[in-house]
């Protein structure tokens, strides 16, 4: 699940900046652009067979220009737009990004949401081995 929100991430950066910015989910590059990462990933019971599963994503953002804090902070505005609504593939209904956070530190833009959702887990249950049953009438 975690792949697919990261490619709807991916797949909402590209359509609101463009084909004019890099986007890398794979770290390695120090190049100006954006780089996608799932650093928290959580999972709690909730009832059944139902987990509740926290996504929560870094986009990080390393400016093209001299004027960093203006192209970070204008790029967190978009952002906070761009990524409030995501298409995962699969899905019916767009995700919400919840918890939305900035933080600029040394000219880089890092970009905080979590994509929330409940998942299902099937057990494979093993069929029982045959058992003999008999009713002894003395």
């Amino acid at each position: 699940m975690v792949e697919l929100i990261i490619a709807a991430v991916k797949a909402a950066l590209k359509e609101a900046f463009g084909d004019g910015y890099a986007i890398h989910t794979e770290e390695g590059s120090q190049d100006a652009g954006f780089f996608i990462t799932c650093p928290d990933l959580a999972e709690t019971l909730f009832v059944g067979k139902r987990y509740f599963r926290q996504n929560r994503l870094c986009v990080r953002y390393i400016p093209k220009t001299e004027e960093k804090q203006k192209e970070c902070t204008d790029t967190a505005e978009r952002l906070l737009q761009c990524l409030e609504y995501i298409m995962v593939s699969g899905e019916e209904k767009p995700m919400r990004g919840t918890k939305m956070k900035c933080e600029i530190t040394d000219g880089i833009l890092k970009f905080f949401v979590n994509y929330d959702c409940f998942v299902s887990k099937s057990q494979q249950q093993v069929p029982m081995e045959s058992m003999k049953t008999g009713i002894n009438m003395n």
